[in-house]
């Protein structure tokens, strides 16, 4: 046993937590997915096999008015993700109320390789768009996972689709899709590694005292650890965090020896008073929170991106489409832009019959599914602006390479 007063409590404290719940959440989430992607995909799949196609691009139709188009294009995507959408959001509510806080802050809560593995294979089954996935990350963020963990989630889901992988196979070939995986996986953990090392510098700074959420203090470098193993942890009274629930305290990216045990211990005590509450005293708020946090500036920049497609995709013809600059631009523009699941792969085939390069081809399966505009804007409280721009400028310099290989290979 334990001779840590505050590693010894986490014991009790977690078997408090009602074993309804996480069987709730599993519940909830495996009849959302079979019916929002698992039913449809399986379809799909036979579709892909059969015809190797599976539908026309949501960039085929031309408008002569750009506000035609804008409301043409978003018609269109809202009604293909507005059931992943809602689910996320529920997910992403859900995720802070019905999971034990320390199985997060374990699993999920530390900026290693085990942390990005455990949320890797958490996204692969919700095969959801990265505008769909966010809230399910932030969610998880809110939960106290790290925001490299919360990061590798929100990227996983899109660019490791197992869905789209099939379905890529079988209508773009296996070159391309040796390419999504490779680089898919280059992308998704880099991407990892880069916001682990920048949210540790933005977090722990050498020797001074580090704050975690709810006024959780810890004391920096050697004298924190020490601190902390005498349970010197202190705590402001009934701090809230943004979603109206008692804060957590979340596991600094650069732990520098500290006992995970006892973050957990300080998580559990800090959830044991709010975990009394009825659920839809603490579910209600979380949802309402996220909502507002995500819906409204995602809907405006979909408009906003539905607007500009007319610009952002232009004409192609035999002359345009490859050569580096195309490549670099074709990588920017996937960044940006938003669609919906799997839509990648029909808007490069219908534009590799038009004549776009191989290049430009590969840049863009690559970055349009793996973030957009929107749902870089939906993160911003888990990245802050300085990790979302190296995110975005991470996805775009991985499509530009992938579009070189595929150039010269």
């Amino acid at each position: 046993m334990s001779s840590n007063p505050i590693e010894s409590a986490a014991v009790p404290t977690a078997k408090r937590f009602p074993a309804w719940k996480p069987l709730l959440f599993l519940a909830i989430l495996c009849v959302g997915l079979y019916w929002v992607k698992w039913d449809p995909y399986y379809h799909k799949a036979f579709v892909a096999i059969e015809k190797h196609d599976i539908g026309k691009s949501i960039l085929a139709d031309s408008y002569d008015s750009p506000w035609q188009a804008m409301w043409q294009y978003a018609q269109v995507y809202f009604l293909a993700i507005w059931k992943a959408a809602v689910l996320g959001i529920v997910l992403g509510s859900l995720v802070q109320i019905l999971l034990p806080p320390d199985w997060i802050v374990r699993f999920l809560g530390r900026s290693r390789l085990g942390s990005h593995l455990v949320a890797t294979l958490a996204a692969l089954p919700g095969m959801m768009c990265t505008c769909c996935a966010a809230p399910v990350a932030v969610g998880l963020y809110r939960a106290r996972a790290s925001a490299s963990a919360s990061v590798t989630y929100w990227v996983a889901n899109p660019v490791l689709n197992p869905a789209t992988l099939v379905f890529m196979y079988f209508v773009l070939g296996g070159g391309f899709t040796l390419l999504r995986v490779v680089f898919g996986v280059v992308l998704v953990f880099g991407a990892a590694w880069l916001v682990g090392r920048l949210a540790e510098r933005r977090e722990v700074s050498g020797g001074r005292d580090t704050a975690l959420p709810g006024d959780t203090t810890v004391r920096g470098s050697a004298n924190g650890a020490a601190g902390l193993a005498a349970g010197s942890v202190t705590e402001s009274n009934a701090a809230l965090d943004r979603t109206g629930a008692t804060a957590l305290p979340r596991v600094a990216a650069n732990t520098g020896g500290v006992s995970v045990n006892t973050t957990l211990a300080a998580a559990q005590a800090a959830a044991d008073a709010e975990a009394r509450k009825p659920f839809l005293q603490r579910w209600l708020p979380a949802l309402w929170q996220l909502f507002l946090s995500t819906v409204p500036v995602y809907v405006i920049t979909v408009l906003a991106l539905s607007l500009a497609r007319v610009w952002l995709f232009p004409h192609v013809d035999g002359a345009l489409g490859d050569g580096v600059l195309w490549i670099v631009f074709f990588a920017v523009v996937g960044t940006l832009f938003v669609i919906p699941t799997a839509a990648e792969i029909p808007i490069v085939q219908g534009m590799l019959a038009l004549g776009l390069g191989t290049g430009s081809a590969g840049a863009l399966l690559l970055t349009l599914p793996s973030v957009s505009l929107p749902s870089l804007l939906m993160m911003r409280d888990v990245l802050g602006t300085r990790l979302l721009w190296t995110v975005a400028g991470w996805v775009a310099l991985v499509g530009v390479l992938a579009g070189l290989v595929a150039y010269w290979v």
